[in-house]
């Protein structure tokens, strides 16, 4: 298992040591077959006892007045948070900024304020109580999909096949 940026996922499946790329994606790639495809919501994601823990929807603006931890600007969730954020003309100024999600999630277990993920990525965290995770609804943050990916004409090994089955099975099991 690789963690790459997502310009870099394609790229490894045209190579020979990839079979399967996860891909938060906006643009279909040549050569490319999407197995499995999903929306995939950006989500403000707070400790439960955070101000803005009970709301049922949030703004980028209502973001601005918390600390923020933010991905790298390499990451499609950042991608469409800058975009939205240029199209009010609103900054928002990261007091953190990762290209480790992990380190983001900490970041708001311990009370240091938000950060943004998608539900597959925090869905662990949701379920044992540590953070909460509230869509954010703001014009053109809904254009990213999850996708589970191969090549084009690959054949995959019986080993891999299955495991592509029980992974888009359990992606599809556990919609929210």
């Amino acid at each position: 298992m690789d963690v790459q940026d997502p310009a870099q996922i394609s790229e490894s499946l045209r190579g020979v040591d990839v079979d399967i790329g996860i891909q938060f994606a906006r643009l279909p790639e040549r050569d490319i077959k999407i197995q499995y495809r999903r929306p995939s919501t950006v989500l403000a994601l707070m400790n439960p006892t955070h101000p803005l823990a009970q709301a049922r929807t949030l703004t980028l603006a209502q973001l601005q007045a918390f600390p923020l931890a933010l991905p790298t600007e390499s990451t499609t969730i950042r991608q469409a948070i800058d975009v939205a954020c240029a199209r009010q003309e609103l900054l928002l100024d990261p007091v953190l900024v990762s290209n480790n999600m992990p380190t983001l999630h900490s970041f708001v277990v311990h009370e240091g304020g938000i950060s943004v993920s998608s539900e597959i990525s925090v869905r662990h965290l949701v379920d044992a109580g540590l953070i909460v995770a509230i869509p954010v609804r703001d014009h053109g943050l809904n254009l990213r999909d999850v996708e589970v990916q191969t090549l084009v004409g690959r054949s995959l090994p019986p080993a891999v096949q299955r495991f592509l089955d029980h992974l888009i099975r359990a992606l599809t099991e556990q919609l929210p």
